[in-house]
């Protein structure tokens, strides 16, 4: 028997990514036998994923479920399964027990076929991995209700003989544990690293592409149905593949590396500043991106901490690539030079808090990862185009202010006292802005900024909450409106302009 001081090595294709991932050296975690940690973990499962290859050496994966205990181990790696399974649609079930058999015992084909399994808590996020041969099972009874004419779930009972056992392809299971549907999926996999994953999946720096051999949907072949619990803080957030946002998800900028290096910053309140960036000129001439756009910087060489399997001090930073979306609030024709741009941001995060900690002095430099987004503004046929902004919202139409007429343009701003500092600024940058602006004032009062302060710039200001009536009142106005807002305020916009054409920022990049 293997001592567990045993050493096991790497797989081949575990030691390949490794190389391409530069991962230093480390000890493997893998056993070659059932560890008594393995055992318990088994044992306190419900849930139990398992995977085999079927007669052309394609890969299938079925999910298990009963009482925590329906797998257990019966001698020294090895475990016994016994619950119910779909012995007709199930197509591992099918490889491993096989059809057709009188006695519906093991098809003695299957024996030492190689079985991978992860036993799963979802109670605890805890699970295991598995791999070894079948070594025996059968098929309780017959799986044929005369009644319907539908296949029922059977009692299915399996040997597995544990050791290392590892096969270099993928089978999918997407069950729905509220009606029972199941999808299988067999594949083979393409693992891309670096820029050629970003091209394939934006902010990405690691993807799986995905090779579809079969599908198999079946309506409620699942033996089992489960209960909705607490979501996972570890559920890593969508993205969509580059094909999926065409013109949203930033290109990069150029094939070499491109930083945007700290050389200003203005606080504008304790919770909002300016920062002004200088690209490298390996960026080239000309414009660095359009009015209403947004910078995509890489915050990893500053932030990351390598590789963790679990973090649950911080399990959200388990998924966080620190890549972070800014919209460019400087004009792109403007005062500053054709290299630099400016952020205003809230320090909400760990890297907007990281940035508001910074010194210029030291020139903090930034990959960027490139500059898109489509929201942009129109003033056609003279007419007066209204905006809708909520707080820190209003950036989008801060890059647009010098190409706009602000006479033909009617803004409706939302804002909290505590970010009254922010309108001053804009306002003593955009003089002509504040005779076209109706704020809403909501929180305590701020002693510093009055209201008579700001009715004398020319705005109008009402101390209240906006209201449907505020903007379904007006008249006169384009019927396309401008929405730079988070997603409550967008939300409320959307049905109080239900019979207008809608443009907006949502942010959610």
């Amino acid at each position: 028997m293997a001592s567990i001081h045993e050493r096991v090595p790497w797989h081949q294709g575990e030691d390949a990514m490794h190389r391409m991932l530069h991962v230093p050296d480390q000890e493997n975690p893998t056993n070659p036998f059932l560890t008594p940690y393995a055992a318990r973990s088994l044992q306190s499962s419900p849930l139990l994923a398992l995977g085999t290859l079927d007669d052309t050496g394609r890969p299938w994966t079925t999910l298990l479920g009963g009482e925590a205990g329906f797998a257990r181990p019966l001698a020294q790696s090895i475990i016994g399964i016994r619950t119910l399974v779909d012995p007709v649609h199930d197509p591992v079930i099918a490889s491993l027990l096989g059809r057709g058999h009188q006695d519906n015992s093991v098809d003695p084909s299957t024996k030492n076929r190689a079985v991978s399994a992860l036993a799963i808590d979802l109670a605890t996020r805890s699970r295991y991995k598995l791999a070894g041969k079948m070594v025996a099972g059968d098929l309780d009874h017959s799986a044929k209700d005369s009644d319907h004419g539908q296949v029922q779930p059977i009692e299915a009972q399996m040997v597995i003989r544990v050791d290392q056992s590892l096969a270099p392809k993928a089978g999918i299971v997407i069950p729905d544990f509220d009606n029972g549907d199941v999808l299988y999926l067999t594949c083979t996999t393409e693992t891309v690293i670096g820029k050629d994953a970003a091209v394939i999946l934006p902010r990405s720096s690691l993807a799986v592409k995905v090779h579809l051999e079969e599908a198999r949907f079946i309506k409620t072949g699942l033996a089992f149905r489960a209960r909705r619990g607490e979501s996972s803080p570890y559920n890593p957030p969508v993205r969509f593949l580059a094909t999926e946002r065409a013109g949203v998800d930033p290109p990069s900028v150029t094939n070499q590396n491109v930083c945007a290096r700290l050389i200003g910053k203005e606080l504008l309140s304790p919770s909002i500043g300016r920062f002004r960036f200088s690209v490298s000129s390996a960026a080239g001439t000309g414009r660095l991106c359009e009015p209403g756009q947004y910078v995509a910087l890489a915050f990893d060489e500053e932030l990351g901490v390598g590789y963790s399997h679990m973090r649950d001090d911080d399990p959200w930073s388990l998924n966080d690539d620190l890549v972070r979306t800014f919209t460019v609030s400087s004009p792109t024709r403007g005062s500053l030079p054709q290299d630099e741009f400016e952020i205003t941001i809230r320090s909400v995060g760990k890297v907007t808090r990281f940035l508001f900690r910074q010194n210029i002095r030291p020139g903090l430099e930034i990959p960027i990862k490139g500059f898109a987004g489509t929201f942009s503004i129109k003033q056609p046929n003279g007419d007066v185009v209204p905006s809708v902004a909520g707080g820190i919202g209003i950036t989008p139409l801060l890059a647009h202010l010098p190409e706009l007429d602000l006479k033909r343009t009617k803004l409706f701003w939302t804002i909290n006292t505590r970010d009254i500092r922010l309108v001053v600024d804009t306002f003593d940058r955009y003089p002509q802005l504040a005779g076209s602006t109706t704020l809403y004032v909501s929180g305590a009062a701020d002693a510093a900024v009055s209201g008579q302060e700001l009715q004398t710039n020319g705005a109008q200001v009402l101390r209240r909450r906006m209201e449907a009536s505020d903007v379904q009142a007006e008249r006169g106005l384009s019927t396309t409106w401008y929405i730079c807002a988070g997603s409550r305020l967008r939300q409320e916009l959307l049905s109080w302009l239900s019979a207008k054409k809608i443009v907006y920022e949502d942010f959610d990049y």
